[in-house]
This record gives structure tokens, C-alpha cells and sequence, in this order.
């Protein structure tokens, strides 16, 4: 692998071998990142930071790369996994997968379900930042109670799950102390936890919640949009709404088949949204954007009676600001009609000239030669014409 141009390290006590690392790139919606595909540490030496040191080093190994996100699985009912991931490194769950390896016969997962939370760690975001430079941050579960938090799921008396109410802004899902125990002498009670996680972030985490951090104590917090709360229904309705639209586009698409085959070559995104990674130049950035359209914007949407590139900015107009965000909604709906239609942007613009001249901004450069070097290279690229 590391041959190949994949990351694998080791961690050494002397001439001991304590943990190993071992990762490869992917692509998840048109984004590489690395797969952290294993990692672990001997039983010797947990509880001495050598997983700490081994994830820190893959993150420089990553960004010194270019990339700026590392994902990886785990096991959400073990708990030291989760505080390590979500609270010591700041990561934050992308997806819940239900039984994703299948039956296992090792000695950790033998009768068990195989669920599994996808972990995304954005290596330039500043909480991740801070947990790496030692200063990670964990939820204050009795504060959260005392603020109103409800208790989703928790143990009995004999330490089986209890499914409880969800019917707030904060949920607490707990977990057992120690399922891999609880594996090995009352599988029963183990594979209960499992299904009873699995039943309440089942919902949660279809209404679009999400898990915002982990606490020792064996809390995951799990923090739902304010107009989510307590509506039941009304969040499935939402869901359905999402889908919907992407039907609406699918729809589009299939009537304009012919038109995408001659096309193929060409981009494949309906739409783009301008904003930067970070809020430094404008109050919007991508992950914002993207919240806002999958929350409120393309629902909105779907309910409307008029899903065209005209009806957007009339379904929108209750949303103030997040103007990126709408625009790539728009720009969507409209890049699929006109696919439909076999219809440039240029013919609908009422263009006329198959070639216009064109340039670039090259910036500011530090001396004459500098910008003389860069425009050079722009014109032997043929970036300008005419």
C-alpha cells in the first residue's frame, strides 16, 4: 500500500511494534479524501496516546497532500472508540450503516450485528485543530439535562437498553461501559443495545439530527434542528420533500437521455455553489450552504406547485440572505431543463458568437518578474483567445 502512495505507519516501543495505521484515497461526492481503513494499538499499550499520535501523524500525512478530510469506520456501542473519535480528535459521524460487514465470526464481533458509523474528520476545521493540539472538547451532560435535554436510550437495573423520549432539541443516546464484555458473557443483552441504537438514531438521524459530540460518562449528544423537534410527521414529510425534488430532477434528466449521451464529456454537476470553505470573505461557506439547502431550501422546493428554474427564486423569497445556497438551487433546476431541451446556456442567454474573447485575473505578485513568469505561463496555456 504505502508503495502504491497509500498511508501505513507503525508506532514502536523499542523494538515492539504498539499500533498501526493504514489508509487509501477515495472519492465521496466528487471529493477525495483518505479511508482510514484500520488502525489500532496492542492492549499493552492503550491509555498511553499512541492511537493519538498515530491519527495526528495521519492528518499531517493528509494535508500535506492536499487533502483536507480523513473518514473511517467504528463500532457506535463501543464506548472508548467513541469518545476517542468524537471528543479527542473531533470528529463528527457522516453516516450510520446498518449490519455493513455481516456476520463475523472473530472473537469481538462473533453474534453481533455489524452497525458501524462512518467518522469524518475535516482536518481544517478549528475544533479539530484545537482537539489535536491537546485541547479537545466534551459535553457537559448535566448542564444538558438541566437546559432540557431529553434521554433517548440508557440502561436498566441489570444493564439492558431503555428507549426513551426523543422529543427535544438535545437527545442523549448512552451506551453500555463495555459492550465487548457484554458480548462475551450475555449475548442477548448485546445484541439488544445494538438494535435499540440502531431503533433510536433510526429516526434521529433520518430527520437530519445530528450527533454533535461524545462524553466519557457514555453520552453521544445528538442535536436536532429547532423546527424538528417534536414534529414526527412533519420531519418524514421534510425527508419525503428532499426526494422529491431529486425526483423532479431525475425526471428532467431522463426526458433529455439523447441530449446528456452527446453530452457526456461535458460537466456533470446540475449546479454549483460559489462559496468558500471557511466564513472569511462571505457569511456563507460550503458545509452552511449545504445545510440550508438540504433543511429548508430544497423542501421548500418540492412543496412548491411550480419546480422550474423561474418558480425557485418565488418558492425561496420566505428564506432571508443565502443567496449561494439558492443560486445553486436555481442553477440546478435550470441547468436540467435546458439538458432536457438540448439547449445551451449560451442559446438560452441569446448568444450569438460561437467564441468570445476571454482573459484572467493573474493577481498580485510579489516583484515584475514574478507577474511576468505567471502571465507567461497563462498564454502558453492558451487561457486568453482573440
Amino acid at each position: 500500500m504505502a508503495y502504491a502512495g497509500s498511508y501505513v505507519a507503525v508506532a514502536k516501543a523499542g523494538s515492539d511494534l504498539v499500533g498501526a495505521c493504514a489508509g487509501f484515497y477515495g472519492q465521496i461526492d466528487q471529493e477525495w479524501e483518505l479511508h482510514s481503513h484500520i488502525a489500532g494499538v496492542t492492549s499493552k499499550a492503550r491509555g498511553r496516546s499512541v492511537g493519538f499520535a498515530l491519527k495526528t501523524h495521519q492528518r499531517a500525512w493528509a494535508l500535506h497532500r492536499g487533502l483536507d478530510r480523513i473518514s473511517w469506520t467504528f463500532d457506535p456501542l463501543v464506548r472508548r472508540n467513541a469518545y476517542f473519535n468524537l471528543s479527542k480528535l473531533a470528529a463528527r459521524p457522516r453516516t450510520y450503516l446498518q449490519d455493513f460487514y455481516g456476520p463475523m465470526t472473530d472473537g469481538i464481533n462473533a453474534g453481533d450485528e455489524t452497525d458501524r458509523l462512518v467518522a469524518e474528520w475535516r482536518l481544517l476545521d478549528e475544533s479539530v485543530a484545537r482537539a489535536c493540539a491537546g485541547r479537545p472538547e466534551e459535553p457537559d451532560i448535566d448542564a444538558l439535562l438541566a437546559s432540557g435535554a431529553v434521554v433517548g436510550l440508557s440502561a436498566d437495573g441489570a444493564g439492558r437498553p431503555v428507549v426513551g423520549a426523543v422529543d427535544a432539541l438535545t437527545v442523549l443516546v448512552g451506551v453500555p461501559a463495555d459492550i465487548e464484555q457484554m458480548r462475551a458473557v450475555d449475548r442477548p443483552s448485546a445484541l439488544a443495545w445494538r438494535r435499540g441504537l440502531r431503533q433510536v438514531w433510526g429516526g434521529l438521524l433520518a430527520e437530519g439530527a445530528q450527533v454533535s459530540g461524545f462524553a466519557r460518562t457514555g453520552w453521544y449528544v445528538v442535536r436536532r434542528c429547532r423546527g424538528e423537534a417534536g414534529r414526527g410527521r412533519a420531519a418524514a414529510d421534510t425527508d419525503a420533500a428532499g426526494s422529491a425534488i431529486s425526483d423532479v430532477v431525475r425526471y428532467i434528466h431522463r426526458a433529455g437521455r439523447a441530449a446528456r449521451a452527446r453530452r457526456r464529456r461535458r460537466r456533470r454537476r446540475l449546479g454549483e455553489c460559489v462559496a468558500d470553505a471557511s466564513p472569511l470573505y462571505s457569511p456563507e461557506y460550503v458545509d452552511g450552504c449545504a445545510e440550508v439547502l438540504r433543511r429548508f431550501l430544497v423542501p421548500a422546493l418540492a412543496r412548491s406547485a411550480d419546480v422550474t428554474a423561474a418558480g425557485v427564486a418565488p418558492a425561496l423569497a420566505a428564506f432571508k440572505g443565502n443567496q449561494m445556497a439558492k443560486a445553486a438551487l436555481e442553477t440546478a433546476v435550470l441547468d436540467a431543463e435546458l439538458r432536457s431541451r438540448d439547449v445551451s446556456l449560451g442559446e438560452y442567454l441569446g448568444a450569438v458568437h460561437e467564441r468570445v474573447p476571454c482573459g484572467v485575473s493573474v493577481g498580485i505578485m510579489g516583484s515584475v518578474p514574478e507577474l511576468l513568469e505567471a502571465v507567461s505561463a497563462y498564454v502558453w496555456r492558451r487561457v486568453t483567445s482573440g
